[in-house]
């Protein structure tokens, strides 16, 4: 996994976007978060075409944390969500099961 910067590279597609709440403070969640943190979001810079980016808000009950997959393949870019249609299909599941471990 690449270091990745905090600002989407200018060819990019947002695939998916989740949002949950958890009963956790910020820092906890970042924390549990893999990737790069750059204050409030953390940027997880997958194989070629894959992005995820990390927001999460303080809550008077916890934290709201926001889920975005963005392709940023540079060539091929139409054939991402082809190649990560697997990936694309269990992201929900996963962002819960990861959310769950918080």
């Amino acid at each position: 996994m690449q270091t990745a910067p905090r600002d989407r590279p200018a060819k990019h597609t947002v695939l998916r976007e989740f949002v949950r709440e958890v009963g956790a403070a910020p820092d906890a969640v970042l924390s549990a978060l893999p990737g790069a943190r750059y204050g409030d979001l953390v940027v997880v810079q997958g194989d070629w075409w894959y992005r995820a980016e990390y927001r999460v808000e303080a809550l008077a009950t916890g934290s709201r944390v926001e889920l975005t997959i963005v392709n940023v393949a540079e060539r091929l870019h139409w054939s991402a969500p082809l190649a990560g249609r697997r990936e694309l299909a269990d992201a929900e599941r996963a962002f819960d099961e990861l959310l769950g471990t918080i």
